[in-house]
Formats: C-alpha cells, structure tokens, sequence
C-alpha cells in the first residue's frame, strides 16, 4: 500500500477525529489508574518493616534483636512492636491538627482550642514519653539535699575525674534555679548525672528520700539523651554523654558504652576539643574545661576498645593538646595524709591509656594479625616495659601492694579502678586472658588428662567457640599452654586476687566493673596449679587454692542471684577447670613422696 503523506486520524462513532483521540486518551488514563491501584494493593500486603515502636517513632535505625534491640537498651525503654503504629499516628496527627485549627465559639470570635476547651485540655505528643506514659515534671531532690550532693561532688569526684568545671556548673544551677521558665533538657541531665556519680563512686553521705537515688538519677539522664543528640552542638552534651559511660562501666555493659561514646566523640571532634583553641576565640575562655573533657573522653575511648578489643576512635596523630596538669587545670588530685603524699591520679591514668592503645595496636589491631613471632615477642616486651615504668612511676604510698582502706571511700574505689585497669592490660598485652579462646581452649584440653573419674565436659568457657576444634591441633593437648614470662604473670594474678579482697562486698558497682579481670587472675592461678610439675613456684599452693575457692564461691552467688543460663555455664565450667586442678596438685604431690 503506498503511501499517501497523509495522516489519517481516528473517527468516533459521530464521526469527530477529536472525539476519538479523547476517547483513547480517557482508555489509557483508565488503564494506568487500574494499574496504579494493583501496585498500592501490592504494596499494602507487603510485610511491615521490622523496626520496633521507639526506633518507628524517633526515625533511628533499629537492629530488631531479642528481646530487646540496642536502642532501646541505650534509651532504656521498653522495646515493643506495634503492627499498626503508622495508622494510629496517622489518625493522631489528623485530630492534633484538627484540634489546632482555630474554632469560632458564639460571641467572641475566632478562639483556639487551648482557650476555648481550657478545661479538658488533651495532651499533646511533646507531653507523652516514648513507651506511652505520661511524663514525669523535671524534679530534683529538695534544695539542701542537693547542695550537698553537688558540694561533695566537686569536693571529692571531680577533683579526681575532672568532667565538669566547678563556677560554670554553679552559675548553671543557679539559672536552673532563679529561671524556671528556661529551664532545659541539656542543664537537667548535666545535674542528674553529677549526682549520681556522686552516689555510684561514694563521694557523698547524703541519704535520700524515694524516689531520689542512683537509679533514678541515671534513668533521668538517660531520658535526655535524644535532646543531647538533636539539638545544637553543646560542650555540656559531651559532658553528660562521657558521664553516663562511666555509670556503664560499673555495670559492665560494653555495648551501650561503646554507643554512648561513639556519640560523644563525634560531637567532640565538631567541637574541636582536640585542637587548640585560637587565642582570643570564645573557645579559649574556657580551654581547660574543654582539655579535661576530651582527655576524660581519650580515657574512656582506650578503656573500652581494649576491652572489646576493637578500635579506638581517636587517634594520637590528631592531638595537639596538652597533657591535663595540676596547676593549668586546677586538679588536686589525691592527697595520702600519712605519707604527705600528691598524686595526679587523672594524669597517671591518660598515661595508662596511651598504653592501652600501644596494646591495641600492636596485639589486636588488624594489621597485628600480619606480625611474624619475632615482631609478636618484641611487641610483647615493649609493652611489659612500659607497663613496668609507668607502675614505677605511681608514688609508693598508691600502689596496690600498699593501698590502705584507711583512705576515703571515693579516693580508694578509684585508686582500685586504676590497679584494675593496670592487672587488665598486663594479661590483655600476654594474650592470657579469660576471653582469649586459643589460651583458654588450650588450657582446657591440657586439663583432660587430670579429669580423673567421673568426667565434666569443660563445654562454656566464655570466650566463644574452641579455636582447636575441626583444626589439626595447634598445641597437643598435654603440651604445656603457659606463656613466657609465667612467674610474673602469677605474681600479678595473686596482688589482682589479694587486692579483690578489699573490695566491700556491698559494692556492687565495683564489684562488676572488676569481675572480669579477677576472674583471669583466678583462672592463671588454676592454671599454675595443674602444671605443677612444669615449673617451680609450688610454695604457695595453698593460699592459691583458698583464693581461688573464695572467687568461686562469691562468683556462685552471684550467678545463683542473676539467674543467667549463659554466666551459669561459665561457672560450671571454672568450677571443674578447678577440680581438675585440685586432681593435678595430689598426683603431683603424691609422686614427689
């Protein structure tokens, strides 16, 4: 058919091309918002996110773990899953709206609703906290409580760990008190978690009425901590963020730790703590409150990566501050009245932490993984050198084969925490340590050779998953598992288990954060005692065994108290690692005779 340069356009049935085209055009139309409502039909049967209510409501990424996921932990609220929260917030910004719309009451105009229906005032969603209850007022214990809360607080906590600066906390306070219409989130959760520093590290006397205390202090601290986050960047945000990780601490909970000071150090690097402040700049009025802050949070970071043995998130090269003294920054530090003695315990403590980070780097990091032998045992000495020198370096009266419970209860818990964060990166610079799994399997397998009898598997050891299993074996399983160096390594176990004791039993805090590392004492000192024959410290074999016994028994109580299935394992395990060592020590005897 040939064609004619002509378009020949469609005809209607009255004959009109246009009519056609429009026609089509309203077929076509039709068609797509067919198709549009089978995708919004598609769309609707489509499973919801896995998000729970509280991360749903404040737009955060949740992590959906059970029973509880980690933002919730963090924000310490209970964590739900509402299947039809969209709808329901959906009809709830429908009548909020509705209610904010001005509505015309006969005889006076145009009124809103706040005035016109003042008696049944509904609640707004600013007034309603994240698992639906009402909120609470923001209250504090009663004025003279809380002036000696704050007096001992500076008096004794922050001379040693200085967070806040003293005149500008006061002149805070005092706002908080003369102006309540100003009154915010941020000044708030800075005065809850001074005071219940002040409680946790027993820097205070004062006896509280219901419903003041630690726990509520810390729980109010943490309710602030979305408005720490959203609002503009604030030194005092950091403050608050450093002083509930060191709440955590005394609870042993690496992984809120971990969060909380991710976020604080973010928001120091945009504050630029690290950096010298210009002179003459706002930021120079208060440099020494700003370099306590960020060396306090350089502590807490070294602390909790060699911990959970993950990296830290500052590094040296980025430091251009100086070292916290006691003349620039005002620390008294700590005094020992019968030797008429100065320590900067704060110092000593960024010094302990820049090797903390040295052991980081050179046993754990990445790039560790790649040394040869000869590189790992010169690494090694290197750390045990430093190690030695900065324990030289602490003034005799301070050290732990020394320390008197003479001293005040603040000064003695944190020198405690010092000797404990020393004990803890001797083993972790060793690699003998209760979470390292090649030492600990291997100090398992040696041990089945004294499983005599009726035989307990070792099967939990708390250090994950046996390194050896499915491998060909690393170490035979009578080949001796002690490291270099093993007498010292005993020596330091038995001053870490001997120094335990003095910790008051109703101490719980403290009785936590240390747990961990007296229980690698305890489990180097059962190590000493199955390989008797393998080496010659045999005279204190009966002290060892009544210090590990009294460990066991404390640990059983308090495993019996949590009722936890895994911590319960781990105590089985410990206990029959010590039987077996029990069996060890009689036929090494027994041959000797």
């Amino acid at each position: 058919m040939a064609f004619s340069g002509q378009i020949q356009l469609p005809v209607s049935t009255d004959g009109s091309p246009q009519s056609a085209i429009m026609m089509n055009h309203t077929t076509r139309l039709r068609f797509t918002e067919h198709g549009l409502e089978k995708r919004k039909a598609r769309r609707r049967c489509w499973p919801r996110d896995p998000a729970c209510d509280h991360c749903h409501l404040r737009k955060i990424k949740c992590n959906s773990r059970h029973p509880e996921c980690s933002q919730c932990t963090l924000y310490n609220v209970r964590c739900t899953y509402t299947p039809h929260i969209r709808k329901r917030r959906k009809d709830l910004r429908v009548q909020h709206k509705k209610l904010d719309d001005p509505v015309i009451v006969p005889g006076t105009g145009h009124v809103f609703l706040d005035q016109a229906m003042s008696a049944h005032r509904v609640p707004r969603p600013a007034d309603i906290t994240i698992d639906g209850e009402v909120s609470t007022r923001r209250d504090l214990p009663p004025a003279s409580d809380l002036t000696i809360l704050i007096d001992d607080y500076f008096a004794n906590f922050n001379n040693v760990v200085p967070l806040f600066s003293e005149k500008s906390f006061r002149t805070m306070l005092h706002e908080w008190n003369q102006y309540p219409g100003h009154r915010d989130s941020i000044t708030w959760a800075c005065i809850n978690v001074a005071m219940a520093l002040a409680i946790q590290y027993h820097a205070t006397n004062v006896r509280l009425s219901e419903p003041f205390g630690l726990d509520t202090f810390t729980k109010n601290t943490r309710s602030a901590i979305g408005d720490l986050v959203s609002q503009a960047v604030d030194l005092r945000s950091v403050q608050v963020l450093l002083g509930l990780t060191m709440l955590f601490q005394t609870k042993t909970d690496l992984q809120a730790s971990s969060l909380l000071l991710a976020t604080a150090t973010k928001l120091a690097h945009r504050l630029r703590l690290h950096r010298k402040p210009e002179p003459g700049s706002p930021e120079d009025e208060n440099a020494s409150e700003r370099a306590c802050v960020f060396w306090l949070l350089f502590i807490l970071d070294r602390d909790v990566s060699i911990k959970g043995q993950e990296p830290f998130l500052h590094r040296d090269a980025d430091i251009e501050i100086d070292l916290p003294s006691t003349n620039q920054h005002g620390l008294t530090g700590v005094y020992h009245r019968d030797e008429g003695v100065w320590f900067n315990l704060f110092q000593a403590r960024v010094h302990l932490a820049r090797v903390q980070g040295c052991i980081y780097d050179w046993t754990y990091s990445t790039a560790a993984k790649d040394f040869t032998d000869e590189e790992r045992r010169r690494n090694e000495l290197c750390l045990t050198k430093s190690l030695g020198n900065w324990q030289r370096s602490i003034p005799e009266a301070f050290r732990y084969n020394r320390l008197s419970t003479n001293l005040p209860p603040f000064i003695f818990d944190h020198l405690l925490l010092l000797h404990f964060d020393y004990f803890h990166s001797v083993f972790k610079a060793r690699r003998v340590y209760s979470d390292d799994p090649v030492w600990v399997w291997r100090l398992a397998e040696y041990s089945d050779q004294f499983a005599l009898g009726w035989k307990q598997p070792i099967t939990h050891m708390g250090c994950g998953p046996c390194p050896l299993a499915g491998k060909d074996a690393v170490a035979a399983p009578r080949q001796s598992p002690l490291p270099e160096g093993w007498n010292s390594l005993v020596d330091t176990a038995r001053s870490c288990m001997g120094l335990w004791r003095q910790i008051d039993r109703h101490n719980d805090g403290l009785i936590r954060a240390t747990l961990c590392v007296n229980t690698t004492a305890m489990i180097i000192i059962i190590a000493n005692n199955l390989t008797l024959s393998e080496h010659s410290m045999h005279n204190e074999f009966l002290c060892d065994t009544e210090l590990v016994s009294e460990v066991l028994d404390f640990s059983g109580k308090l495993v019996a108290r949590s009722a936890d299935d895994r911590m319960t394992k781990i105590h089985a395990s410990h206990s029959e690692l010590n039987r077996r060592a029990a069996n060890a020590v009689a036929l090494f005897f027994a041959t000797k005779m």
